[in-house]
């Protein structure tokens, strides 16, 4: 899926996917930090989002589907926390730095594209800062989806 259009449906179609416990990789590799600035891109309900906002992170969610951020929003309201919801396309969105922490989980775009929003993210991190980023395993474009790929997340701050 492509659009916001294909991706509204999905969305509009399905219960609440996710509540706001975190990806066990992301809750591990950032858990302890002490909360700052963060974007997650490609945000769809905004799971990791939330949990940073409950975390005290500064979090602004980026995302092309409008009914995944409104979705989003209503959960945040639900645990009483704010995020900047951004309705914006990821390949073209332009994060205003500096922040801590950017977040990329499982962001179905080409490779070309990806490397784009990495890029990105990567320049708009502050000394120090983390871009943390979650795929699937490339096998998944030929068996279809089923399984993670192996953790290959690194907590390395930007110098």
């Amino acid at each position: 899926m492509r659009n916001p259009d294909e991706w509204d449906r999905a969305y509009a179609a399905a219960g609440l996917a996710f509540d706001v416990d975190p990806h066990p990789e992301l809750a591990k590799a950032v858990g302890d930090l002490p909360p700052g600035r963060a974007v997650e891109f490609g945000c769809g309900e905004g799971r990791p989002a939330i949990w940073l906002a409950t975390r005290g992170w500064r979090v602004t969610a980026v995302d092309f589907s409008p009914v995944a951020v409104d979705r989003g929003r209503q959960v945040a309201d639900r645990h009483g926390v704010e995020v900047d919801w951004q309705v914006a396309d990821v390949r073209a969105y332009e994060p205003a730095g500096p922040i801590d922490l950017a977040v990329v989980l499982y962001l179905h775009i080409g490779s070309a594209e990806i490397a784009t929003v990495l890029r990105r993210a990567a320049a708009a991190l502050a000394p120090g800062g983390i871009l943390f980023v979650l795929g699937w395993d490339r096998s998944n474009a030929v068996a279809g989806t089923g399984g993670r790929a192996p953790p290959t997340c690194s907590t390395t701050p930007r110098k």
